[in-house]
């Protein structure tokens, strides 16, 4: 290929992304994360809940329940708070005989996120968290059987959608 069709061929794909970067991101700020989200139901389907309320973050996912034998799900992903530290209270981690389908959380040494793992099987798992005062932002990157899927992320009351399945919300 031609060098001039090369930059072309760049210019014409990586210019519109990086254009837009900034719009995404200011569009995940502007979600509102305060209140539960109305359509996140246990065992309804495969989902992200998370919200803010009275200072507590909440993190939740559930999966389908199937009436027999439902489908192993792996949530899996990486929270990181900017400004300040967390403070977590990581209960109702379950054990499991094989360490493909147990859940997990693992804290940064710096206090500063951390990166967890839930097995559910049409049930639902999660962890509430609080930030420090002077923490400014929250950075979210969510998977669901390795995949991003933005579209199983809700947020706030109104159940919102990022842009992307690695999003940023204001911290308090």
């Amino acid at each position: 290929m031609p060098t001039s069709r090369r930059k072309w061929l760049l210019r014409s794909t990586l210019l519109p992304v990086l254009l837009a970067s900034p719009f995404l991101l200011a569009a995940d700020k502007a979600i509102d994360p305060h209140g539960r989200p109305e359509g996140f139901d246990q065992g309804k389907r495969r989902m992200y809940g998370v919200w803010l309320e009275e200072g507590v973050w909440h993190l939740r996912v559930t999966s389908k329940n199937a009436a027999k034998g439902a489908k192993r799900r792996i949530f899996n992903g990486k929270v990181e708070v900017t400004g300040d530290r967390l403070i977590g209270e990581f209960q109702g981690l379950e054990k499991a005989e094989k360490a493909k389908n147990a859940d997990y959380i693992q804290v940064d040494r710096d206090g500063m996120g951390f990166e967890f793992q839930f097995a559910t099987f049409g049930k639902s798992d999660g962890v509430t968290f609080k930030v420090g005062k002077k923490a400014e932002a929250i950075t979210f990157h969510l998977l669901s059987d390795g995949d991003d899927e933005p579209d199983i992320i809700l947020i706030g009351a109104k159940g919102a959608h990022p842009a992307s399945a690695k999003f940023t919300l204001p911290a308090q």
